[in-house]
């Protein structure tokens, strides 16, 4: 019935084109079965954070110098005087793999490098004390043979050493009356016991003071040649000393 006593205006729905239509159509299609719908694309794309591995080289002999790496950033370091320090990546995420990766390598050669130095290091300990005892060999070969010389010089003089003290010790010379015997000679000018050095009667040993008889063309050359200390064996004859 009429409600308000007029009649009610009729409204029409609104006319679309063909245009329209097919666009709201795609509006109201939905994706297929087992399709994803399309992503919308990012306004801006976050930019490529570039990276950078700081190396130091390392050389421990007798191996050969490596690279080993020390720290990474993403941040450009200066390389210093050696270029070579700083190796770049295109990315900071691949820096850092790079540089983990390459850290268990450089463990490896690390520990190889201090062995090596640990076995060099014992083998030049060996070759020094070789050389040194070697040399030892050597200077106690060359005092032998001038000790040897010396007495050979003067094998009569040890001789009449050796008889005298001998005679003394077999005297029952008390061992103490014995070497104040032999200053008290000394004093008195006693050619033999003016050699005479020092006595270690623990030992049955005397030492005496002798030097190089010279050859008549090297008397003004040796003429003030040391005197040589030579210990001998009371108990061995001068050529036996020798």
């Amino acid at each position: 019935g009429d409600l308000g006593g007029g009649s009610m205006p009729v409204l029409s729905a609104p006319v679309l084109d063909e245009a329209d239509e097919r666009d709201e159509e795609d509006d109201d299609e939905e994706p297929a079965a087992g399709e994803e719908a399309p992503e919308e694309a990012l306004p801006w794309e976050a930019p490529v954070v570039p990276g950078w591995i700081i190396r130091k080289r390392i050389h421990v002999p007798p191996a050969e110098p490596y690279w080993a790496n020390d720290d990474f950033t993403p941040l450009m370091p200066d390389p210093g005087e050696d270029a070579e320090t700083v190796m770049p990546y295109p990315s900071f995420h691949r820096c850092v793999d790079e540089f983990y990766v390459q850290l268990e390598e450089h463990k490896a050669q690390e520990q190889k490098a201090q062995h090596a130095q640990s076995v060099y290091a014992k083998v030049e300990r060996i070759r020094v004390d070789q050389g040194r005892r070697v040399e030892q060999l050597e200077a106690e070969q060359v005092a032998s043979e001038r000790m040897a010389e010396v007495i050979e010089a003067n094998v009569e003089l040890v001789e009449r050493a050796l008889a005298m003290l001998n005679t003394m010790v077999a005297s029952q010379f008390d061992w103490g009356e014995l070497w104040r015997e032999v200053k008290r000679q000394q004093r008195l000018g006693h050619p033999i016991a003016q050699h005479i050095h020092a006595m270690e009667l623990a030992k049955n040993e005397v030492t005496l003071l002798l030097s190089r008889q010279p050859d008549d063309d090297e008397v003004e050359a040796e003429a003030d040649e040391p005197m040589q200390v030579v210990p001998l064996d009371l108990g061995l004859s001068a050529r036996a000393n020798v």
